[in-house]
């Protein structure tokens, strides 16, 4: 999955549901709905945080249990090792954030560029230019090259004559 401003994942979250809003007004088929629902859920994951507090005590426990004499019996020093295999292996997993989906990667962009940025063939960002402005501007050059591809070898013809009868209109 590829990362997302914030701005982009409100405006996909309120996409989302106004969608999955109409589609149960529809009373379309649960697949799509599905479908929205998982967006959703990604976009709006929520990180949860152990709410006993057994992230903190049970690997202490179990350490505790390994350095200790237990009165089970048994192979004392593969238990011990099995406890302290445990304690580190459930420290690993809780260190990790755990969430009910796998959220959408979120990027933070500054406000405005910290330095002048270059794209060629020209096109220049000078430093405390809104980031917005430079993404909306290359979001637009990416459209208009897909056009361009788009047209036939007469209609470039023709496009590239109004360009130069636009540019001789300007030497006059």
């Amino acid at each position: 999955m590829k990362p997302i401003t914030e701005q982009r994942r409100q405006e996909l979250i309120e996409y989302i549901k106004a969608a999955l809003a109409a589609h149960v007004q529809r009373g379309g088929d649960s697949d799509e709905e599905d479908v929205f629902k998982i967006a959703l859920a990604s976009l709006t994951a929520v990180r949860h945080q152990w709410s006993n507090g057994c992230n903190l005590w049970v690997p202490r426990a179990l350490r505790y249990l390994a350095e200790n004499e237990r009165p089970g019996g048994g192979n004392s020093y593969f238990n011990t090792e099995h406890l302290y295999q445990l304690a580190r292996e459930l420290e690993l997993s809780m260190s990790s954030p755990l969430y009910t989906a796998p959220p959408v990667p979120v990027i933070k962009l500054p406000e405005k560029l910290p330095c002048d940025v270059r794209f060629d063939p020209g096109m220049i960002f000078r430093k405390g230019v809104l980031v917005q402005t430079m993404l909306d501007a290359l979001i637009r050059r990416d459209d208009y090259e897909k056009e361009l591809a788009e047209l036939s070898e007469d209609e470039r013809k023709a496009r590239q004559e109004k360009i130069s009868e636009f540019l001789n209109g300007l030497g006059e």
